[in-house]
């Protein structure tokens, strides 16, 4: 299967560049593939209308910013992806 053979390459990549123990790079970067195949499926189905860029940019953001979320280090010039989300104005 893709999505196992992706996240063993990105476990591997994440391990022998962090402090990260074999399982927990496992279990983060299954989670971050499974979650961008989730999305990417959301799209081309259409359940959501939004545009191939909106959600790169959703993928991007949200695995930023988890990962920030457990303490990785990384600098806001190594991605350019503003937060996609933008809330309803109130009128």
């Amino acid at each position: 299967m893709v999505q196992r053979k992706v996240s063993a390459t990105m476990a591997n990549y994440l391990q022998k560049y962090s402090h990260c123990s074999k399982n927990d790079a496992i279990m983060i970067t299954t989670f971050i593939t499974t979650n961008m195949i989730t999305m990417l499926q959301l799209h081309l189905t259409g359940v959501t209308d939004s545009s191939r860029k909106n959600t790169r940019e959703w993928i991007v953001c949200l695995t930023i910013e988890g990962l920030q979320g457990l303490g990785f280090e990384i600098p806001k010039n190594n991605w350019h992806s503003p937060t996609p989300f933008s809330p309803a104005k109130k009128g």
